[in-house]
């Protein structure tokens, strides 16, 4: 694959992990605001938030999300994901702020054209549904030891591969957000 292939496919699977992220939320009643760029810079490249969850707390909890994609099935190891991330966006994991924060990493599939497939509706109407495929593990690393290697551009991380992020998971994220507690 040419650099410039390699390149473009890159931006595909970015975009797709975030919309893929918006969908996620979406379904699961909340709300994603995709960053800019100078919160993409930060470290943050979306913000979910939600209207308070619970009756007995006035919290709108949110949570800023770096995002990855990746068409690295390789990366997936018998109890978690090791993903490599460049050391300054390790750091602004690691690092205390007001919104807590977290890392999503979107496996892809590895061929642009099987991200979306459209499937025939089986009681023979003539519509077609789409289905978006991938998987996302998340993890937080607040709070976490600095375990950078001082000359290395890049640390792994392991995300455990029972954090997978779904609909149910996402809202008991959110829903311990509306509680003031910490995410591990």
């Amino acid at each position: 694959m040419t650099d410039m292939a390699d390149s473009l496919l890159n931006v595909y699977q970015e975009n797709y992990s975030i919309a893929f992220m918006s969908v996620l939320a979406s379904v699961a009643g909340f709300e994603l605001q995709v960053g800019t760029r100078s919160l993409d810079n930060s470290g943050v490249d979306a913000t979910i938030r939600a209207c308070s969850i619970s009756p007995e707390t006035e919290r709108e909890p949110a949570l800023d999300v770096q995002i990855k994609g990746c068409r690295q099935h390789d990366l997936l190891r018998e109890n978690h994901l090791a993903y490599q991330l460049k050391v300054p966006d390790y750091r602004r994991l690691i690092k205390q702020y007001y919104l807590p924060r977290c890392l999503a990493v979107v496996i892809v599939p590895r061929v642009l054209t099987e991200y979306i497939r459209e499937m025939a509706n089986l009681n023979e109407i003539p519509e077609t549904h789409v289905l978006m495929r991938g998987t996302a593990y998340w993890a937080c690393y607040t709070g976490h030891r600095d375990e950078t290697v001082p000359g290395q551009d890049k640390v792994t991380v392991h995300l455990p591969r029972t954090q997978v992020l779904t609909v149910e998971s996402l809202t008991e994220i959110m829903s311990k957000l509306d509680r003031g507690e910490a995410l591990q």
